[in-house]
């Protein structure tokens, strides 16, 4: 199996998955940093039904297509491309890993039928609010980080995450976390946080950024027993030694 781009026969790459059992591959196709800017000029895409893996990252698409009949496709990468709108996904029901990183993206959307995720990248974009991911139930990491983001909401339902990177925002305000109870970690350093709360059911968490915000006080902090590494640099934090209640704290 392969594709022709310009001229040139890229191969998929055939590999046996030694985490399952039986006969059991995984097809990967590396497209990275080569130039593309139009989807339609990569030759015979279309055909490759069994392809598992697909990394267009580093190119020059603006525009999503000729994916609808990758029905198997497990990962995709088109980080650090050219992306306004999310479309030209919805028939990837078995996508698991999604990379849409590094563009220009403006508004989630048109995720909704992808229930299989679990793994969802969109920092490095210019979205301003988290919306249109209830349906993605299976959801265990989410990165979101350096967008413009104001506010914490949207995640009520994806009760699987345990990975949630809001970093480099504009963050005011800690809330929308109460129904995360298999957080782990959770990154909100370089916002506008003035204080620590709504945290009180993160019991599982066990490491928390707060870097760079604008907390003056340490609160909030008493139900995480599981607390193991927490950033609290750059701040205007005066007195300290609430943390001495925090046994697990390295």
């Amino acid at each position: 199996m392969s594709v022709r781009y310009k001229g040139k026969e890229i191969k998929v790459e055939k590999e046996k998955n030694i985490f399952i059992k039986g006969e059991s591959y995984t097809y990967s196709l590396d497209l990275q940093n080569m130039g593309i800017e139009d989807m339609d000029d990569i030759k015979g895409l279309t055909d490759l039904q069994e392809l598992t893996v697909l990394n267009l990252n580093d190119n020059k698409i603006m525009d999503i297509r000729d994916l609808e009949s990758l029905f198997n496709l497990r990962a995709l990468g088109i980080s650090g491309n050219k992306i306004y709108e999310i479309r030209g996904l919805r028939n990837l029901f078995s996508l698991d890993d999604l990379d849409l990183s590094t563009n220009k993206i403006t508004t989630i959307e048109r995720l909704d039928n992808l229930t299989n995720l679990t793994d969802l990248d969109l920092s490095f974009n210019d979205i301003r609010k988290i919306e249109n991911i209830d349906q993605l139930t299976n959801l265990e990491r989410i990165r979101l980080n350096r967008n413009k983001i104001e506010r914490i909401s949207g995640l009520s339902t994806l009760s699987k995450i345990y990975e949630l990177d809001l970093s480099i925002n504009c963050i005011t305000k800690i809330e929308g976390l109460d129904n995360l109870h298999k957080l782990r970690r959770l990154d909100l350093s370089f916002n506008q946080i003035k204080k620590i709360s709504g945290l009180e059911h993160q019991k599982n968490l066990y490491e928390l950024a707060l870097t760079d915000n604008q907390i003056e006080e340490i609160s909030g902090l008493s139900n995480l027993h599981e607390l193991f590494t927490l950033y609290l640099d750059y701040n205007k934090i005066q007195k300290v030694s609430v943390l001495e209640r925090l046994d697990n704290l390295e």
